[in-house]
């Protein structure tokens, strides 16, 4: 995936999962919003710290995850098409998370998130009911939140 802001003759990023992190942390410092403001999928309930997370994992409904960090050009693009979904599917709980919000870093490294956006999908007992996606696949994100839903019935 191409990062945001990328010009041809700039410093360029590793297909490596670990050099491509430490590659965004470092290119992407400045041009953050401001705290409070993630730039990801509004409306949908922010997991903030570690407890918003076991909250989440309790809760007793299905919900899905979109995991995504404010300089990923791919999550800002994906983020109207999760709030459309979560629209579409008011039985599921929709939920995000900022990789790079340090209270939740260790939280994705627990999820495995090593690319974004990367979307994870939680049945009512707060396990894994379907394989992540990751990467902006509008269709294959729809096929599954429609799967989860069908699940959660």
């Amino acid at each position: 995936m191409c990062p945001a802001g990328w010009k041809p003759g700039d410093r360029g990023m590793h297909a490596d999962a670990e050099r491509a992190q430490e590659y965004f942390g470092n290119v992407y410092k400045e041009g953050t919003p401001a705290a409070g403001d993630d730039g990801l999928a509004p409306g949908l309930d922010a997991v903030s710290s570690r407890r918003d997370w076991d909250a989440l994992l309790a809760g007793g409904r299905p919900f899905v995850l979109y995991v995504g960090a404010p300089w990923c050009g791919k999550c800002k693009q994906l983020s109207p098409f999760i709030t459309e979904l979560a629209e579409r599917h008011p039985g599921l709980r929709f939920a995000k998370l900022d990789s790079t919000a340090e209270p939740v870093e260790a939280v994705a490294q627990e999820l495995g998130v090593k690319a974004l956006p990367a979307t994870h999908f939680y049945g009512a007992d707060g396990k894994q009911a379907l394989p992540p996606i990751t990467g902006y696949k509008r269709r294959p994100l729809e096929e599954a939140v429609a799967e989860l839903a069908a699940l959660s019935k």
